[in-house]
């Protein structure tokens, strides 16, 4: 009945008068994991042929019984194309990533606009919501610690880099503690996120340092081409600028380790603490007037791209995130953006979008996450 349902809600079978019921044994919850290897977020990792009853109308006294391809999205079914008949021979699963793009229409009557590709799609939460559910909003106000995760989260998925980030965080819970750790320890807590060595290397240099020189209000160093091209070449390399001069330099800027996406996040999050400026990124206790540093942050990383296009338009703002530009955000995007919807990363701009199957994701992975 839980198949059944579910499929009725993703395929909108019910929209369509079909009545759904299976015809033989299936394990589905074992079918809807992907392919081993494959990326959880990959359109083509499974297309599900279901034995099943179908008959048009609730007084319709025959079901034939027909193969009802599903095909699967992050997890979750999205569109049922035409009903095989169970007399067909056909394939159940397994076919190859090579072969699901090649047999692809090159236009689907169910959802005849393009395609989107899933790397480009990210959950938006509505701007009512109290946090848009990065890892940086959490560890805010602990910068040491908000940029091991950006080490761990550079080229690495946040389901994946995230728990192994605790782990480490429970084995070596100060700054001095990661410091003296030794490295071939950190490499095996680690070793599953890949570049495991580098990770640890940068990770224990930074604490080290940290421990020695950390960073304050009042001493910034250069980060050279950050965040443009040609900021810092007028700063002698481990020369300390005060804030009085008005050259391009940052606070952590002279630890090791750390790029422009470790850099975006520390001033979106941490840099407006740290100066005194504000009690933390969103402005709180600030004087007035007061104009928050992420205001001027224009990420490369696309989850911050995300975020600040939902702090943008918490103020109404719709944000261009190639150039920093903004307008006022529209009606109907404010609408949108009031519901929570998938974000589509488009030509520099994140478009909300809100059709039953990218809705459906949404809800189904923020009742996952909680």
């Amino acid at each position: 009945a839980g198949t059944s349902a579910t499929v009725a809600r993703f395929a909108g079978l019910s929209e369509l008068g079909l009545e759904f019921s299976h015809s033989k044994t299936l394990d589905f919850p074992a079918a809807l994991m992907p392919a081993k290897g494959r990326r959880p977020w990959f359109v083509g990792a499974l297309v599900l042929r279901v034995p099943c009853f179908l008959s048009f109308g609730a007084t319709q006294p025959n079901k034939t019984e027909h193969w009802l391809n599903l095909e699967l999205y992050a997890g979750h079914v999205i569109w049922a194309p035409n009903p095989v008949p169970l007399s067909q021979k056909t394939d159940n699963l397994g076919i190859s990533e090579e072969r699901y793009m090649a047999k692809q229409p090159k236009k689907s009557p169910y959802f005849p606009q393009k395609r989107r590709n899933a790397a480009s799609c990210l959950p938006f939460p509505p701007i009512s919501a109290r946090s848009f559910g990065l890892i940086q909003e959490k560890l805010a106000h602990d910068p040491f610690r908000l940029l091991i995760a950006t080490i761990f989260l550079n080229r690495t998925r946040g389901e994946v880099a995230i728990p192994v980030l605790y782990s480490v965080f429970e084995r070596y819970p100060t700054v001095a503690a990661l410091a003296e750790a030794q490295e071939e320890d950190v490499v095996g807590m680690i070793h599953c996120l890949g570049f495991q060595n580098a990770r640890a290397r940068k990770c224990i240099a930074l604490a080290k340092l940290w421990v020695e020189d950390p960073p304050v209000k009042g001493k910034r160093y250069r980060k050279l081409h950050y965040p443009n091209k040609g900021d810092g070449r007028d700063i002698k390399p481990g020369e300390c600028v005060g804030d009085d001069d008005t050259r391009v330099a940052w606070e952590i800027a002279h630890l090791p380790g750390l790029g422009s996406y470790a850099l975006d996040s520390w001033r979106i999050f941490c840099r407006d603490e740290l100066r005194g400026l504000a009690r933390d990124w969103e402005g709180a206790e600030a004087p007035d007037g007061f104009v928050p540093e992420w205001k001027s942050v224009v990420p490369k990383d696309k989850e911050l791209r995300g975020f600040l296009t939902w702090m943008w338009l918490k103020e109404g703002w719709e944000w261009e995130t190639e150039t920093g530009r903004r307008r006022r955000a529209s009606k109907k995007l404010r609408r949108a953006a009031m519901q929570g919807s998938i974000a589509i990363e488009t030509n520099g701009s994140w478009i909300l979008e809100s059709s039953m199957a990218e809705t459906s994701i949404y809800f189904e992975k923020t009742i996952q996450d909680k």
